[in-house]
């Protein structure tokens, strides 16, 4: 288990530092007001499946038939079957899952593991059998992962402090080659990887704490065939998810201080910046790129862009956390881990094309679980989330005000962020000593 703690040390010391960066410029947020037509973002009618209280992460795969989830406590991946909830497969690895992705046309699983006595994975699983089809030895453990434009090639992060990024053969499995991002430039810490549909390059983000109260933060976009930078990218202070459009000319990152930026992949150049009113962890586009979904990892809310008028139009309180948010292919639909007050974690789902709304003023319904901030579960029907001048929020049926978008996180983020810091703190000085 010491490369798991290491692991989760390593994990908290990041989400602490994320944490702390985002309340170094966290603003008020007030969304922006939907202009036309806009479809809401309403809970769907599949099944909710339960995957323990393990689980570190989630794919679904391009056709939306199954998702694959990785189990932090548990040697395996398992298969679901997202039309009906059941165990399609549960795949053997050789150490613990800790980072979990697939490639573009749904065929592969790539799967990063560690083991105490088998040391560090890189695992290609094979979605048409479900089995191991190669594994490569790595010098760490490789937590964020992200296929290449032209599918040929896997790049994977390592957590260490040399940060490294692995290029793994989509084909053989084998390592073809390491990187040092340090060497290339160590001025701020590695957090995760991206590709882009558009190009071969691979997309870094990073940051680092200046002070107590100021961060700063980047993209470090570099070319891992001729191993240079190609150049840097500053969109926010406190850089998250990045999502590209399918042709890869438009970047979308997501923000600490609770703005998304949008970008030109090809300059760099920042050309809006939404203020969505949370920290933004996670960002999905939808079948059809019409649509970019938004969600924080601290937070309950998830946000529906319109990605042609870049602005909200729909906003989701789920009833717990969320986190590896997943939309596949074909359909409306986007997936995502739901964590319960309970501990376990649930596999859910929100509807995208479930209705569509001509009238913003005509407050259309739609039934709602949500949780009051007394933190009780409450399930009825009240106005469909939307955004005017102000951030929106969930009412149920009898009228009590749930959980919103906006200035009101600010709270919630700080308490978490205190409490990732000194937990991750303590975890990092446990590691260190003998």
């Amino acid at each position: 288990m010491k490369s798991i703690r290491v692991f989760m040390a390593k994990a908290l010391a990041g989400a602490a530092m994320l944490g702390a960066l985002s309340l170094s410029v966290v603003a008020s947020a007030a969304a922006e007001p939907a202009a036309g037509a806009a479809r809401g973002l309403l809970p769907a009618q599949a099944p909710e499946i339960s995957v323990g209280a393990g689980v570190s992460a989630m794919v679904t795969v391009p056709d939306g038939s199954r998702a694959y989830v990785a189990d932090a406590s548990a040697p395996t991946v398992t298969a679901y079957d997202l039309a009906t909830g059941s165990v399609v497969a549960v795949v053997p690895l050789p150490g613990q899952a800790v980072g979990l992705a697939r490639s573009r046309d749904g065929a592969r699983i790539y799967v990063s593991t560690s083991s105490v006595t088998d040391g560090n994975y890189f695992v290609t699983v094979t979605t048409s059998t479900n089995t191991v089809a190669s594994k490569v030895k790595l010098d760490d453990v490789a937590y964020t992962m992200a296929e290449t434009a032209d599918g040929t090639a896997i790049l994977a992060l390592g957590q260490s402090s040399a940060k490294n990024l692995y290029v793994v053969d989509a084909t053989t499995g084998a390592l073809a080659k390491t990187i040092s991002i340090a060497q290339l430039d160590g001025t701020l810490e590695a957090l995760s990887v991206s590709t882009s549909p558009g190009d071969s390059y691979a997309y870094i983000s990073r940051a680092a704490m200046t002070s107590a109260t100021a961060s700063t933060s980047d993209v470090l976009v570099i070319d891992p065939g001729a191993q240079t930078i190609v150049r840097t990218i500053k969109p926010c202070e406190a850089v998250g998810a990045i999502a590209f459009s399918s042709d890869g000319a438009t970047g979308y990152v997501g923000c600490g201080d609770g703005h998304l930026a949008v970008f030109q992949s090809s300059t760099g150049a920042v050309l809006k910046t939404i203020d969505v009113g949370f920290q933004v962890s996670y960002a999905q586009l939808t079948a059809g790129g019409t649509r970019l979904i938004v969600a924080g990892n601290m937070h309950r809310e998830l946000a529906e862009i319109d990605t042609a008028t870049l602005q909200i139009v729909s906003t989701y309180t789920s009833t717990g956390s969320v986190s590896s948010l997943s939309a596949p292919e074909v359909g409306e639909r986007v997936w995502y881990l739901r964590g319960n007050q309970d501990h376990t974690m649930v596999l859910a789902s929100l509807d995208i094309g479930a209705t569509s709304v001509t009238d913003m003023s005509a407050s259309p319904t739609a039934t709602i679980t949500a949780t009051t901030a007394a933190g009780a579960t409450v399930a009825g029907v009240g106005p469909t989330p939307e955004h005017s001048g102000s951030p929106a929020a969930v009412v149920a049926a009898d009228g009590t005000p749930l959980a919103a978008t906006g200035a009101g996180m600010t709270y919630p983020l700080l308490a978490a962020a205190i409490l990732l810091l000194g937990f991750g703190g303590l975890l990092l000085r446990r590691r260190m000593m003998p």
